[in-house]
């Protein structure tokens, strides 16, 4: 019995020898957390390098006035040369653990942005999540860019992409897009617009980026940017305006849609691909007074939309066609259906030939649930009998 205290006493000092301490710690105030990253091109095939940092003493309620954070930017031969950079410049130890948004400028986008993903996938602290967007322009202007309700760039360039009917791709998307062949990626492009004070301009979502491989060859932009929406098949709520065939303007609300493609393999290694589109859609606003409880009416209406539907999708198809760009990865519809004639055939050549002669036949349906609670405009006019 005496000896059970002495064995208790034994066991707790081995115990303690085993448990381990934090003999590396990072204190929260020893770190400046990088929020957004831009990457331009710089003379002599190197690169420049912002980091938008924020300021801790700028954060809290009783912070002093001034932008809470700060934009560092250096050149170097590699990204990682640059923040070793940093690393000697500041007081606090640089980590892009928290990144949440990476812009690549758009000189170093036709330049070519495989490069850029060795950083990206090597360093085990950056987050693959983080959105990539093409910044028009240089990458640092954007970071500087002006943001109405938010206080940071970065915060305000997501909640501008996120959740509003766009393509959005992270890292990890467009590294993987890079890595299969017949696969063209993406990339959401913003830039700045001036206003009536001097400074910076305001933060405004552009289009997307066209890239052919990892070089940027041009822009989709307005209707382009729908129809690539529609061949991606990310449908998203969204409004559309456009014109009736009397020259009056209305707009509707697409609630939900969904795309079909089908490739077939014509004669002579030639590609037909058969799309189709369907969309569920309200009518929000009507300046041409129709009276959409008459069937005629809302048919046409109908009719109309499936016009500018497919209109969309032309014009993102012939952009692609003139480029030779596969943006919505047809080659990979092709390769799943048809993977012998795509292996011995149609991938060799399948941007520069093969897309480019492929054709296309866009069928839309669009069903109108809604009109309003009311079949006119609540002030117009009352028409009196004689």
């Amino acid at each position: 019995m005496k000896r059970k205290p002495s064995l208790v006493l034994l066991a707790l000092a081995l115990l303690s020898s085993a448990l381990t301490g934090c003999w590396d710690r990072n204190e929260l105030n020893d770190m400046a957390f990088i929020l957004a990253t831009g990457i331009d091109a710089a003379p002599n095939n190197r690169v420049k390098v912002s980091l938008e940092i924020p300021i801790p003493a700028k954060l809290g309620k009783k912070a002093s006035g001034g932008s809470p954070f700060v934009i560092v930017s250096s050149e170097g031969a590699t990204i990682r040369d640059i923040y070793q950079l940093n690393n000697t410049r500041m007081s606090r130890k640089v980590t892009s653990a928290h990144r949440r948004v990476v812009i690549i400028g758009e000189e170093m986008a036709k330049r070519g942005i495989r490069p850029l993903f060795d950083n990206f996938a090597r360093v085990p602290e950056n987050r693959l999540n983080g959105i990539l967007v093409i910044a028009k322009g240089q990458a640092s202007d954007l970071l500087k860019g002006k943001t109405p309700v938010d206080q940071f760039s970065w915060e305000a360039l997501r909640e501008i992409i996120r959740g509003r009917g766009r393509t959005v791709n992270n890292v990890k998307n467009i590294a993987q897009a890079l890595s299969l062949p017949g696969i063209d990626p993406v990339v959401v492009y913003m830039g700045t617009v001036e206003t009536k004070d001097n400074g910076p301009g305001q933060i405004k979502l552009l289009g997307y980026a066209q890239f052919k491989d990892d070089k940027m060859v041009g822009v989709y932009e307005g209707n382009e940017m729908l129809g690539i929406h529609w061949l991606v098949g990310q449908i998203t709520p969204h409004e559309m305006t456009f014109a009736l065939p009397s020259g009056q303007m209305m707009t509707v609300y697409v609630l939900e849609g969904a795309t079909r493609i089908e490739p077939t393999l014509l004669p002579g290694n030639r590609v037909k691909f058969n799309i189709q589109a369907r969309a569920t859609c309200n009518v929000v606003e009507d300046f041409g007074e129709l009276d959409l409880n008459d069937l005629n009416n809302a048919r046409m209406v109908s009719q109309e939309i499936e016009k500018q539907i497919k209109k969309h999708i032309e014009q993102s198809v012939e952009r692609m066609q003139q480029a030779g760009t596969d943006s919505v990865a047809l080659g990979s519809r092709v390769n799943r259906k048809y993977p012998r004639a795509w292996r011995e055939k149609l991938v060799q050549d399948w941007r520069d030939k093969g897309l480019k002669e492929a054709e296309f036949q866009i069928q839309t349906e669009v069903m109108l649930i809604h009109t309003g609670l009311i079949s006119d405009n609540a002030a117009k006019e009352e028409q009196r009998k004689p």
